[in-house]
């Protein structure tokens, strides 16, 4: 049986660094926000959202950057600009649990904990491929 890709189960799916789908692009030349993404994380959950054609995201952040957001739940409508690093234009439909994921948000923010935002834009920096949940 195919693992559902869209939904996570309830613990956090373990994920493998794969190859990205090429060279990086800078943000000016994708057409992103010229700042740094308000967060970068795993998006560890996709649903459907509301309006038709949107999806809602959690995405876990990375370690690394420490940007104090410990996880945040980001609606991404389909006129969001949805990119992949290598300069290729994505949709909303294309995110997938695994992948690392810059965000910019857009508008106020809804909640605190976790953080519930709209999606100003995105860049798919590199795909993961989903291992086992533990």
């Amino acid at each position: 049986m195919a693992a559902d890709r869209t939904r996570a189960s309830p613990a956090s799916p373990t994920c493998i660094e794969s190859a990205g789908p090429g060279q990086p692009a800078s943000n000016r030349s994708m057409g992103l926000p010229d700042r740094t993404p308000d967060m970068l994380g795993t998006i560890v959950q996709v649903s459907p959202g509301l309006p038709s054609g949107s999806v809602v995201i959690r995405v876990e952040p990375d370690s690394t950057k420490g940007d104090g957001i410990s996880s945040a739940v980001i609606t991404v409508s389909d006129t969001v600009p949805v990119m992949q690093r290598s300069g290729h234009r994505a949709t909303s439909r294309e995110l997938r649990i695994c992948q690392l994921v810059g965000v910019w948000f857009g508008g106020p923010v809804r909640e605190t904990f976790p953080v519930q935002v709209t999606s100003q834009a995105i860049v798919i920096e590199r795909i993961r491929d989903p291992g086992t949940v533990e």
